[in-house]
């Protein structure tokens, strides 16, 4: 990575009490961008992790940006805190775990750089994703009803909110996190749905599971959260709260790849 040169894209990982799984992640992580990216960085958001400086000396031992929320916020929050500083043109998130073939990121920037999407989602309930074998029968049935409910209330048709990487134009994902207002995991849906309503060009990828440490949503625990936050984005959206003038609200567009 080279500090003097403004990147081509910027990767952002929210940590909390992730200094392990980052130390075993984030070398190869390194090696795939150093291979397909002449200049790039990465910021690790530590949301409030507690943990006596391991995470901020895991990111000096590799050389990434490293910033701090002093408090645990949740992972909206730790995105908005990311999304801020970052200095790309194409900013894309995704899990600590780094759950996702490298290879989607190149895919993710491609669309938004040459394409010129404003926004590129992983789906995870597309036919060619590789994602649900992996994981647990209760989760894939709770998965499925959530997007269900979302894509029909909140999100004109989008399938998948919560798949844990997306992309954005710098100016656009700015826009957004600058407007949202949910810090949990359901910040998401608020993002998608403030996309729809400025009508960004969205688009959304198959993707396929290279690290099988899935993330720390606990389905009874978050839920209760989750549920409360989507009530507040409907409040929101039902309210007009969120119609603000900083950008022309046309017709969103959403495809799949």
């Amino acid at each position: 990575m080279m500090e003097k040169e403004k990147p081509a894209i910027s990767i952002l990982l929210p940590s909390y009490r992730g200094a392990d799984i980052l130390a075993k992640q984030l070398g190869g992580l390194l090696q795939f961008m150093q291979h397909r990216f002449t200049n790039f960085e990465i910021i690790i958001i530590d949301d409030g992790s507690n943990d006596a400086g391991k995470t901020r000396e895991v990111c000096t031992q590799f050389g990434v940006k490293y910033l701090f929320l002093s408090e645990n916020k949740g992972k909206g929050a730790a995105i908005r805190t990311g999304m801020a500083a970052a200095r790309a043109p194409v900013v894309l998130f995704t899990d600590v775990d780094i759950p996702f073939e490298y290879e989607t990121i190149a895919s993710f920037y491609q669309l938004i750089f040459e394409k010129q999407y404003d926004l590129v989602v992983g789906d995870r309930t597309h036919p060619q994703s590789e994602y649900f074998a992996s994981i647990s029968p209760l989760r894939k049935w709770g998965s499925h009803l959530f997007y269900f409910l979302v894509s029909k209330v909140f999100t004109k048709g989008l399938p998948d909110t919560q798949c844990g990487i997306k992309a954005f134009k710098s100016a656009v994902g700015k826009t957004l996190f600058r407007q949202s207002t949910i810090d949990g995991f359901a910040f998401d849906v608020e993002i998608l749905s403030l996309a729809a309503l400025k009508g960004y060009v969205s688009i959304g990828l198959p993707v396929r599971l290279r690290n099988k440490e899935l993330s720390t949503v606990r389905m009874m625990y978050h839920g209760l959260g989750m549920l409360g936050d989507l009530i507040s984005i409907a409040w929101r959206l039902k309210t007009g709260y969120y119609l603000k003038p900083e950008m022309p609200h046309e017709k969103n567009t959403f495809e799949k790849k």
